[in-house]
């Protein structure tokens, strides 16, 4: 599968308020994810990509996958934990089943928010955003 370039992390929009180091946390995250599977969606959100975090704040990554096996849980964690490690920054995936947004989950105000949200914009027509 294809890497993505460390330095302007394609398949990541480039939003002025999420600083360019989780930028290229979030494609160190994606690029060890791609070692193994494509993840259907994967969405920067909270704090972090807010910029009003602070040094100790975690960076939350939505991560939707056809099948959240126990194995391709853990290995997301795993990839999670390797791609912030170097930086002291703890990335936090939120792993997701794409069948489970359609049924009641897709209510949940975390799923409207982070996910449905109207003003999410799209980044370079890919499958990965950032949200506000």
């Amino acid at each position: 599968m294809p890497k993505v370039a460390l330095g302007e992390p394609e398949g990541f929009c480039y939003i002025a308020f999420m600083i360019r180091r989780d930028h290229i946390i979030a494609a160190r995250f994606k690029n060890l994810m791609l070692e193994r599977f494509q993840p259907l969606e994967v969405r920067v959100f909270g704090s972090r990509a807010r910029e009003d975090g602070t040094p100790e704040s975690d960076l939350d990554v939505l991560v939707v996958v056809e099948q959240a096996t126990r194995e391709i849980e853990k290995f997301i964690s795993d990839c999670a934990w390797e791609a912030g490690f170097d930086d002291g920054v703890v990335v936090v995936p939120i792993v997701i089943e794409r069948i489970s947004l359609n049924g009641p989950l897709r209510e949940a105000v975390f799923v409207k928010n982070v996910l449905i949200s109207t003003n999410l914009p799209q980044c370079c027509g890919s499958d990965v955003f950032c949200h506000d």
